[in-house]
């Protein structure tokens, strides 16, 4: 008899045990299911919110990449030396520390090359550059509980965005296509609200009011090349009439580079168009060592 009762508690116990691991592991699998609300970034993540396909295809490709796990301040050390270009995707886990902003600004103005895709950058994340300043600014408000591994969802009545100028940075690029929720990125000025010409736009000066109008005066035209070396205004890459959607300009003796949705380097939208090819450009226009921040991926 109490051999028999042994028995059965110790199904009892093995059930149980079962039902507790079952539950658990459910529970697990449910938080770690991605989602547009809570994406996770990090070049770890093999999900469709992750960035692992990007990092492992530069690795096999004999590109220098690494996963920073230092605070943003290690840059300026011995430790950032090596680094030329950093990158950072996404809404991250845990928020940059005014600090450490500002070590990164000063990581970038004496050379480095920060690359930020993020559908709401801040101004804080971005330095001014002269009088210009960037700001970003959502059109669609999707769903949240879009499947992100849905790519036809998470494109649904996207049209593809195309180079308005040949430049480095759409070297190969024909066209790429963003998520619904894409940020637009608009450059304004402290002098004038209304958003910046695009190099090799004509550029005209409003006359002051005690000069004689000319009619005959031709706007001048600033080459691309020229702009890059003497003005501090942000250039324009990719964009459509809504807005655009990558956008870079100098800091100090480096340069920063904004792309308005992490959808085009996700796992799940790297490989639609030519987001692969863009991603590549974006993060190789300095030779060197790319570092991707995970200090800050959690």
């Amino acid at each position: 008899m109490r051999q028999r009762l042994t028995i059965i508690l110790t199904f009892v116990v093995i059930i149980g045990a079962l039902v507790i691991i079952n539950t658990v592991s459910y529970v697990k699998q449910e938080k770690l299911q991605d989602s547009e609300l809570m994406p996770n970034r990090s070049t770890y993540h093999s999900g469709p919110t992750g960035t692992r396909a990007l990092h492992d295809f530069l690795s096999e490709s004999g590109y220098k990449v690494m996963r920073w796990r230092e605070a943003p301040e290690r840059l300026l050390g011995k430790t950032g030396e090596n680094v030329a270009t950093f990158v950072v995707i996404g809404s991250t886990q845990l928020p940059f520390s005014e600090e450490q902003i500002e070590a990164l600004h000063q990581w970038i103005a004496k050379g480095g090359c920060f690359v930020l895709i993020d559908r709401d950058p801040g101004v804080r994340m971005l330095p001014k550059s002269g009088n210009w300043t960037i700001y970003s600014r959502t059109l669609d408000f999707p769903p949240l509980d879009i499947d992100p591994g849905n790519a036809t969802e998470m494109t649904k009545d996207v049209k593809a965005f195309t180079p308005v100028q040949p430049t480095w940075l759409t070297h190969k690029v024909e066209s790429v296509l963003p998520s619904r929720f894409a940020g637009r990125l608009s450059i304004v000025t402290t002098a004038s609200p209304s958003p910046s010409p695009a190099p090799g736009v004509a550029v005209t000066e409003p006359a002051d009011d005690d000069s004689e109008p000319v009619d005959d005066e031709e706007p001048e035209i600033v080459p691309e090349a020229e702009v890059a070396e003497v003005s501090p205004a942000p250039v324009v890459h990719i964009a459509d009439e809504t807005g655009a959607l990558l956008v870079d300009y100098t800091y100090g003796r480096g340069r920063i580079i904004v792309l308005s949705d992490p959808y085009l380097v996700t796992n799940r939208g790297i490989g639609a168009n030519d987001n692969l090819q863009l991603a590549i450009n974006a993060v190789t226009t300095h030779d060197g060592l790319i570092a991707f921040d995970e200090y800050h991926q959690g």
